[in-house]
């Protein structure tokens, strides 16, 4: 995020239900995961708001926008 409080990294690891890829937003203070975007399995980066409160991510032919914090 931009104020260094959370990172978004895709784990290109398949899951073992739907062999899709994850998004995980990761709290950069304690490294637990804040959540995780299933099926987000493309090469897109995700994106955050300028503000950090809001991150874009890329899953199969759409875009998809979430609250940083709690994703929803």
């Amino acid at each position: 995020s931009p104020d260094g409080a959370a990172v978004a990294v895709v784990d290109g690891r398949p899951a073992p239900d739907d062999g899709a890829g994850a998004v995980r937003v990761i709290d950069a203070a304690t490294g637990r995961d804040r959540f995780a975007v299933p099926d987000a399995g493309s090469p897109a980066p995700p994106v955050f708001s300028p503000d950090g409160t809001r991150l874009a991510v890329r899953v199969g032919s759409r875009v998809q926008v979430y609250d940083a914090a709690t994703g929803r």
